[in-house]
C-alpha cells in the first residue's frame, strides 16, 4: 500500500490512526488495471507499457486506454553532510511510527532528567524543510508535544520544548510565492 503524505503530521500527533494513511491504488482506481513495477518502455503508438517487477526483474507488457504514471521522487541525502546519518525521514509508514516512538521516548527521558542542559537537548526537535509539509509537521508538533507533556509527563517543563525549522531557501513556504506574501511572512 502507498502512503498518503498529506496526513503525516496528523499521524505524528496521534490525531489519526495508522490505517487512515494507507491508500491502496487498487482501492482508489477500482476500474483500472494496476501494475506495480519499474517502467522500461512506453510505446505511445502501440499504447503499451513494458515494465519489470522488483522481485526478479521479469518483464511484462500491458496495453492501455488511459495511462497514469506516478513518477515519485528521490531524496537528495548528499546535499548536506550528515543528513543521511542524523535524520529521520517521513516517507514511509514505518518511518512515521519510528518518529512517533522517538518523540515519546524523548518526553519519557525528559520526564526523569535533572540536568538542565540535557533536558534542553532532549526537548529540542528539528524539522528540516519549510515547505507545506515541513511547516505543517512543525505546527502539529508545537501543539501536540506540550499538550501531551501536560497530560502525561508532569516533570517536563513545556516552556522548554523547542521546535526548530531549518530551510535552505530564502523564505519558508516557497509554494506561496508572491501570491500570499503576508501569509508567507
Amino acid at each position: 500500500s502507498d502512503l498518503f503524505p498529506g496526513l503525516v503530521p496528523e499521524m505524528l500527533a496521534v490525531q489519526l490512526q495508522p490505517g487512515t494513511l494507507l491508500s491502496s491504488p487498487r482501492r482508489l482506481f477500482k476500474h483500472a488495471q494496476f501494475c506495480n513495477g519499474e517502467i522500461k518502455d512506453i510505446d505511445l503508438q502501440r499504447r503499451t507499457v513494458t515494465f519489470s517487477r522488483k522481485l526478479d526483474g521479469k518483464e511484462f507488457s500491458v496495453s492501455y486506454d488511459h495511462l497514469i504514471v506516478g513518477v515519485g521522487s528521490v531524496e537528495d541525502l548528499k546535499r548536506f553532510p550528515g543528513i543521511a546519518e542524523h535524520t529521520m525521514r517521513l516517507k514511509a509508514f514505518p518511518d512515521i511510527l519510528q518518529v512517533r516512538n522517538h518523540l515519546l521516548t524523548m518526553l519519557e527521558l525528559a520526564d526523569i532528567e535533572t540536568d538542565s542542559a540535557e533536558l534542553e537537548r532532549l526537548l529540542n526537535f528539528v524539522v528540516v524543510g519549510a515547505n507545506y509539509a515541513g511547516v505543517e509537521v512543525a505546527g502539529e508538533l508545537a501543539e501536540y508535544l506540550p499538550t501531551l507533556a501536560r497530560r502525561r509527563f508532569p516533570n517536563v517543563p513545556v516552556e522548554k520544548i523547542r521546535i526548530t525549522v531549518i530551510h535552505s531557501g530564502e523564505r519558508i513556504l516557497p509554494e506561496l510565492g508572491s501570491h500570499f506574501p503576508k501569509l508567507q511572512a
